[in-house]
């Protein structure tokens, strides 16, 4: 592993990407609204893509911070993270306004947050923004459907509320989860919300809020509405072209390693 993040550090340095720990050092996010979007991207494509830009287009955001899920859990067999960093570092690693990060879930906190004692959730400590700053959550929609609308299903039901309460809380993060999804999950303190409105999702039901947590803005992709990492691998698996999918570095990374065939 360690060896692994010194060649990744290498690779990060060589592109030229934002570095979050530089720019938090010399005080470039102080006052700054920084959209928070995490995501397995995988692979990305360029619906994500516009995920990001269309907040900074609309200056709802002043930074997206993007998050790769590592892994480490059981959600979902993703192709390995260098891949995936590789593909977000390609797109955006000379973009302004997008940081990407290599950092463990638990080590981002520690950079951009202190503890929050006067608060608790669940009986666990909390965290917030270490500087003058505000995180605001990107998510899809099917994302922000799951979270707010009450299911029928007891189980589900359960499982919907135990995610509400702790999804972009900000819980301090223990060992267990520093280096996997859920730490991710919980990294940041987020009360506000970006939601990206995938064509064919309702979002009546949520009224303004999820959790209680407003929706600044609905965003949609006019250009790939249709936009899925799920399409992208479903396509390639039939043997079809996806350069009207994916951005052309995106598709020398998944051609030249082969990837989701």
């Amino acid at each position: 592993m360690l060896k692994f993040l010194f060649l990744l550090s290498l690779y990060v340095t060589s592109a030229q990407a934002l570095d979050l720990e530089a720019l938090i050092k010399d005080g470039k996010l102080e006052g700054k609204k920084i959209g928070y979007y995490i995501g397995s991207f995988d692979p990305l494509h360029l619906g994500h893509q516009d995920t990001v830009q269309i907040p900074l287009d609309e200056k709802l955001v002043d930074y997206v911070l993007i998050f790769p899920n590592w892994g480490g859990d059981i959600f979902k067999n993703r192709v390995p993270i260098e891949a995936r960093l590789e593909m977000l570092f390609s797109v955006f690693k000379d973009h302004p306004q997008v940081i990407v990060t290599k950092l463990f879930p638990k080590k981002m906190q520690e950079l951009l947050t202190i503890s929050n004692p006067s608060h608790m959730i669940d009986g666990k400590p909390t965290v917030k923004a270490a500087f003058d700053a505000k995180f605001i959550g990107i998510i899809g929609s099917d994302t922000a459907n799951k979270l707010a609308i009450p299911q029928k299903d007891q189980k589900e039901e359960e499982a919907r509320k135990r995610n509400v309460r702790v999804f972009m809380k900000g819980i301090q993060i223990t060992s267990n989860h520093a280096e996997d999804t859920i730490g991710g999950v919980i990294a940041l303190p987020v009360d506000s919300f970006i939601v990206a409105q995938r064509e064919g999702d309702n979002l009546s039901e949520l009224n303004g809020s999820v959790d209680g947590r407003s929706i600044l803005a609905v965003i949609q992709s006019k250009a790939h509405p249709h936009a899925s990492s799920t399409l992208v691998k479903k396509t390639l698996k039939e043997g079809q072209p996806i350069n009207h999918m994916v951005d052309p570095n995106v598709l020398k990374i998944i051609q030249d390693k082969k990837l989701y065939q």
